[in-house]
């Protein structure tokens, strides 16, 4: 894939990298393309850190972000930058800039809306506001409510923080027991702030007392997926389906993900990208959101696919595999592109080959990335997990291939 842009000579390049997700991934693991490439040598690809270890920080490293993108020469010429983002913080980060920009003379810049990254990362407002995301019973809990509501589905519901991340905070709870965020002053893991003027009419006074939402729990007989597409000039296109694969013995914790996805049926893959198309013109009409990936993460059973999440930004953790097994299939370049105004190319899966990042404990003593040959990755995200990525033709033997790598790299630390 090349990158083809004759209107905007001298754009720029900002990846936005966060404490676990680190420029090494974009040059070592994914590996810049070489149009990318160039642009870095010639200081045109630059890295800005992220420090999202407490919302202080987080708030502060938007402002210096702003900050770098108004003293940059682009901006003399009224032009941004063109920003990776792979995370919710990240993305955050790019749209809070976006949204201080939009109030100046500056043109808006593509691939960020404030409004839509509010709507997508306010769980409640999700539910609330997002055409096809109210497929599960749900209601808003304060911190005053002494107790978890009955949703009349059951005693099986979850408890999650409105504004958490990484699943921080997400509990299974049942009607009338004591409610877990009772008097606290913020959810566990809610680091966003998009309450008072950041919040604008969106944030209503009931959204911003609620400090979580209960959703029914939908068991494990219904698979689930993350499903990928990306908005150009208001339209949805499909960009990768990955099976979300869960510990046999612990139906909430992450085993691995397998790219692209071979537990839906042809059906059900329809059904998630008629959800998506919903979801996306919903986006874009109503609060603006173009020239972006989106990622839904979706239960999906007999056809019908219900939303567990809406994220206004790639799948982070999967990223690393789709160059590998998708034909086009590099989404660092297509996220410039995007904000190009250039339409990406589609990816189609690579016949007989697949991808799989595992979820593991990092290993002591081992570095950040130890590869073995050109199909197998140990990555430690310096955070509570580590990622094995393989690649191989076969789901199983990737997968067995993946766990005896990451066996033998424990081995090796203990000599």
């Amino acid at each position: 894939m090349t990158l083809q842009q004759p209107h905007d000579d001298g754009y720029e390049v900002i990846i936005l990298t966060t404490k676990w997700w680190h420029a090494s991934v974009f040059t070592e693991i994914m590996k810049l393309s070489p149009r990318l490439a160039d642009l870095h040598r010639q200081q045109r690809l630059s890295f800005f850190n992220i420090d999202d270890s407490k919302r202080e920080t987080l708030r502060a490293s938007a402002e210096a972000f702003r900050r770098t993108c108004t003293d940059s020469p682009l901006s003399a010429k009224k032009q941004f930058p063109k920003v990776v983002t792979l995370t919710d913080n990240a993305m955050y980060v790019f749209a809070r800039a976006v949204q201080s920009l939009s109030l100046s003379a500056h043109p808006r810049p593509r691939g960020a809306s404030w409004e839509a990254f509010v709507v997508c990362a306010h769980k409640l407002l999700t539910r609330r506001l997002i055409a096809g995301a109210d497929t599960v019973p749900f209601a808003g809990i304060t911190a005053k409510d002494h107790h978890i509501p009955d949703l009349g589905c059951g005693d099986a519901l979850i408890l999650k923080p409105t504004l958490g991340v990484s699943s921080i905070g997400v509990q299974r709870v049942s009607p009338g027991q004591k409610n877990p965020f009772y008097g606290l002053d913020v959810a566990p893991g809610d680091i966003i702030t998009i309450d008072g003027d950041l919040g604008g009419s969106l944030v209503s006074e009931d959204v911003r007392d609620c400090i979580g939402i209960v959703e029914e729990y939908v068991d494990a007989s219904w698979k689930r997926v993350s499903c990928d597409g990306f908005v150009y000039d208001g339209k949805m296109k499909p960009w990768c389906i990955t099976d979300n694969v869960y510990a046999p013995d612990n139906p909430e914790k992450f085993d691995f993900l397998l790219v692209p996805t071979v537990a839906l049926s042809q059906q059900e893959q329809q059904a998630c990208w008629d959800a998506l198309e919903t979801i996306v013109a919903c986006l874009h009409q109503n609060f603006g959101f173009d020239n972006q990936f989106v990622c839904v993460e979706f239960f999906v059973k007999n056809g019908e696919a219900r939303v567990m999440e809406i994220n206004p930004r790639i799948s982070a953790n999967q990223c690393p595999c789709f160059p590998r097994v998708l034909e086009n299939g590099d989404a660092v370049e297509a996220m410039v592109r995007l904000q190009l105004g250039d339409c990406p190319p589609l990816p189609r899966p690579i016949p007989g080959r697949v991808g799989v990042a595992l979820y593991r404990d990092p290993v002591p003593n081992t570095p950040e990335i130890v590869e073995k040959g050109e199909d197998l990755v140990y990555y430690d995200r310096q955070d509570k997990d580590a990622h094995v990525y393989a690649f191989g033709d076969n789901a199983e033997t990737t997968v067995a291939r993946a766990n005896s790598f990451y066996e033998e790299l424990h081995t090796l630390a203990q000599r």
